[in-house]
């Protein structure tokens, strides 16, 4: 992987952005300050890639569309459509729901684009590995720092992320003033992304694709990423994709569970001898997962699962065709099924999903991940790839971990979506190319 990275980016260095594209979409925090204002290396980077993309586009594709290309083009389509009915739709309530739904409209005009013009592309194939790369190596690098700060923050007794990133925090007044959460003598660390919940997808992407490429040492890095971020998501995540590959290969599930074996006994041994800081890591976690942090009701996933019917129910007009991303808490805060009267999307992708986009988007969100998990997989229980690998991996968790945080429009999975589906393309066609990164 290492020597292939090398000579392509050798032979024309402005393919390092491609790779830089991957990796910078798992750092969100990493940006530029100017007078105040930051700007993310992902949108510097992405900027010099549609530079790239115009200057070098072709007159046709090498790759026809597919009706996985159709159905992208759908969903996108339909996501606007349905942010221009909610901005009509909130007229009689508060402006601040109106511009919730427009403001992912220039997301899904960006990836529209950014698909379109990878697609025009006599380098496709190559554009779309190092974005791979770049994610794979964008998470080992998140869980890597997680582990960092969680070390440095236990034994001396502060965050280096919120040391460094002080500037940042007091410029954008980041919530709790803090970005890795240190409470109660411990530490929620996000590597270097402004949202712990961001370890809960890079995690269980990086132990899907151990297991997969038999990397196992990843698979341990990701579990202990757990300890180090508390997300219940990485957590469940993890154990699933374990699930999911015993499933199809019982050897590469019993090395993970060895390893997770490996890993609890020294952990449980510990706490069990009164260690503080153990012991109230383990304890937090168990807080987190029973939702314990805050009492009420509303505050649950569970609360938003159970619901659901009755906010259909109350808000049947919109149903169909969504009010827009970011704001598919409306039916129930109208409603007061939920606390908090404003513009958020519940902590459950496939609900959010659905008042976002309505069903006629759902529907289509569904056949496309579906499609692609599909052929994904094929692909990897077939061909010793490891690009696919970290496609399946990406694709895979993403449906998972989608039953536990909002990630609409996350750049990380958008970014795996669009390449993964020009990978398709490729297996539709037969185009088998055997190298590896």
């Amino acid at each position: 992987m290492k020597n292939y990275i090398i000579d392509i980016t050798h032979n024309r260095p402005f393919n390092a952005f491609y790779l830089l594209l991957g990796l910078c979409s798992t750092t969100s925090l990493l940006s530029i300050g100017i007078l105040g204002i930051y700007i993310s290396l992902f949108s510097i980077v992405l900027i010099l890639v549609f530079i790239d993309l115009f200057i070098n586009q072709t007159s046709s594709s090498i790759y026809k569309n597919t009706h996985v290309d159709k159905i992208f083009y759908f969903w996108m389509l339909i996501s606007i459509a349905s942010s221009l009915f909610g901005f009509f739709y909130f007229s009689t309530d508060s402006f601040e729901w109106q511009l919730a739904a427009l403001s992912h409209i220039p997301k899904m005009i960006i990836y529209t684009l950014l698909f379109y013009l990878l697609k025009k592309q006599v380098n496709t194939t190559m554009y779309v590995r190092l974005i791979a790369v770049g994610i794979l190596w964008g998470a080992i690098l998140n869980l890597i720092w997680a582990l960092f700060d969680a070390a440095i923050y236990y034994s001396n007794g502060y965050s280096i992320t919120n040391e460094l990133f002080s500037g940042y925090i007091n410029a954008l007044d980041v919530r709790y003033g803090m970005i890795s959460l240190t409470i109660g003598g411990t530490i929620r660390s996000c590597g270097l992304n402004i949202d712990p919940a961001n370890i809960g997808f890079l995690a269980p992407l990086l132990a899907s694709y151990a297991l997969k490429s038999r990397k196992y040492y990843l698979f341990l890095l990701s579990f202990i990423s757990i300890f180090t971020s508390l997300s219940h998501t990485a957590f469940v995540g993890i154990l699933l994709v374990s699930i999911l590959s015993m499933l199809t290969n019982v050897k590469k599930f019993l090395v993970g569970l060895l390893l997770l074996c490996i890993i609890a006994v020294p952990i449980g041994f510990i706490s069990n001898n009164d260690n503080g800081v153990s012991a109230a890591m383990i304890n937090a976690f168990v807080e987190r997962t029973e939702a314990k942090e805050d009492s009420s009701s509303e505050s649950t996933r569970a609360n938003y699962i159970l619901n659901f019917p009755k906010a259909v129910m109350l808000q049947p007009s919109s149903f169909l065709i969504g009010t827009g991303y970011f704001t598919s808490s409306y039916p129930y805060v109208k409603n007061k099924l939920a606390s908090n009267y404003e513009p958020y999307d519940p902590e459950n992708t496939y609900i959010a999903t659905c008042f976002d986009c309505g069903m006629i988007g759902f529907i289509a969100f569904l056949l496309l991940y579906y499609s692609l998990f599909k052929k994904l997989r094929f692909k990897c229980l077939n061909y010793n790839d490891s690009h696919c690998y970290i496609l399946c991996a990406g694709i895979e968790s993403s449906l998972l971990v989608f039953l536990f945080y909002h990630y609409t429009i996350y750049s990380v999975i958008m970014l795996l979506t669009i390449i993964s589906i020009i990978e398709y393309d490729k297996i539709k066609i037969g185009n088998f190319n055997n190298y590896n990164v």
